[in-house]
C-alpha cells in the first residue's frame, strides 16, 4: 500500500459561486481503502464529484499515477480508470438491471462479475426488471456492482449502503477488501460505522468542506470517529 495512486493538492470547488470544498489535501496508496465520514451536508458528495470529474475544480490539482487529471471531465477520468458509484440517481430507472450493469461495457463473464453475483444473487434474479421498480437498497446494489465491475485503479463509492440490508452491507465490505488485496484502491463516503470498521485502512472525518481529522485503522477507530462527529 506504499505506491501512491491518487494525490490531491489544494482542491476546492462547489456549485456556481458557492464554494463547498475548501483546500483539500490527501493521497491514497495502491490497495488502500480510505473512508470519508461526516454529517449530511458537510461536503462529502461534492468532494467525490470533484474527484470523479462530475464537477470541475476551482483550484487545486488531482494526480492519478503522477499524471494530472484535474482538467479532465467525468468520462475522461473514467477512461483513466476512476470509477464512481453515485449517491443519488445511481441507476437509470427506465432501463432493466441488466442494461444498467452493461452501460460501461464491463459487465460480462469474468471472475469479478461471478464473485459479485455470488455475493448478491438478487442481482441476477432482477436482471429483466426495470431498475426504477427496485427498492432503494436494490438500486444501491446495482450501482455498487456496476462500479466494482469497471475494475478501475480507484473506485469512489458515495454512501453505498444507504437502504441496503445488513447482510449485504457485510458482503459489500468483503468484496471491497478482496479487491483491495489485489491492488485496487477505494474512497468510500459512508456513515455506517460498521462498514467503516470492516474496511477502512484509514478514515477522514469531514466538516464544513474540509478534511478535519485522519484516523488510521485500529480497534478504537469507531470511537475516534464517533467522538469527532459529536464535537
Amino acid at each position: 500500500m506504499s505506491d501512491k495512486i491518487l494525490d490531491v493538492k489544494g482542491l476546492s470547488g462547489g456549485y456556481g459561486d458557492i464554494t463547498i470544498v475548501r483546500d483539500v489535501n490527501f493521497s491514497i496508496g495502491k490497495g488502500e481503502v480510505v473512508c470519508l465520514a461526516g454529517r449530511n451536508g458537510v461536503g462529502k458528495t461534492t468532494l467525490m464529484k470533484l474527484l470523479s470529474g462530475s464537477l470541475p475544480p476551482v483550484t487545486g490539482q488531482i494526480s492519478l499515477n503522477e499524471n494530472d487529471v484535474s482538467g479532465l471531465n467525468a468520462f475522461e477520468r473514467q477512461q483513466k480508470q476512476i470509477s464512481h458509484g453515485l449517491q443519488e440517481q445511481s441507476v437509470f430507472g427506465g432501463l432493466t438491471v441488466r442494461d444498467n450493469l452493461s452501460l460501461t461495457g464491463k459487465w460480462g463473464k469474468s471472475p469479478l462479475v461471478d464473485r459479485l453475483l455470488e455475493a448478491f444473487p438478487i442481482i441476477e434474479k432482477r436482471y429483466d426488471v426495470q431498475a426504477g421498480k427496485l427498492s432503494g437498497g436494490e438500486r444501491k446494489l446495482v450501482s455498487f456492482c456496476r462500479a466494482l465491475a469497471e475494475n478501475g485503479l480507484i473506485t469512489l463509492l458515495d454512501e453505498p449502503t444507504e437502504g441496503v440490508q445488513p447482510e449485504n452491507i457485510e458482503r459489500m465490505g468483503e468484496v471491497i477488501l478482496e479487491q483491495a488485496k489485489q491492488g485496487r484502491s477505494f474512497i468510500v463516503a459512508e456513515q455506517n460505522l460498521s462498514l467503516i470498521e470492516q474496511i477502512a485502512h484509514a478514515c477522514w472525518v469531514m466538516d464544513h468542506g474540509e478534511l478535519k481529522s485522519l484516523y488510521p485503522s485500529s480497534p478504537d477507530l469507531r470511537g475516534y470517529v464517533v467522538k469527532d462527529l459529536l464535537i
